[in-house]
């Protein structure tokens, strides 16, 4: 997101082309059957405190390497 005092930038700034290639590209090259897709969520940090104490509250410590308090029916309304 860009903020109000900051220049737009083009696309040649960013390092993109104009134009791009696509004809020998190869369909569903990185499709895995099956796979899982996990989504990064960032909360805001009033959230995220909250969130932190209920799982402190309710024994997860790590909210980073598992299920969450949230993920197990003990979220945050």
């Amino acid at each position: 997101m860009r903020r109000r005092n900051q220049p737009r930038l083009k696309n040649r700034e960013l390092g993109m082309k104009r134009e791009y290639d696509f004809s020998k590209a190869e369909r569903g090259n990185f499709y895995r059957k099956g796979a899982e897709l996990r989504l990064p969520i960032y909360l805001d940090p009033k959230l995220q405190a909250r969130v932190e104490r209920l799982a402190q509250k309710n024994g997860k410590e790590d909210l980073r390497g598992g299920e969450s308090a949230c993920a197990k029916g003990n979220g945050v309304d």
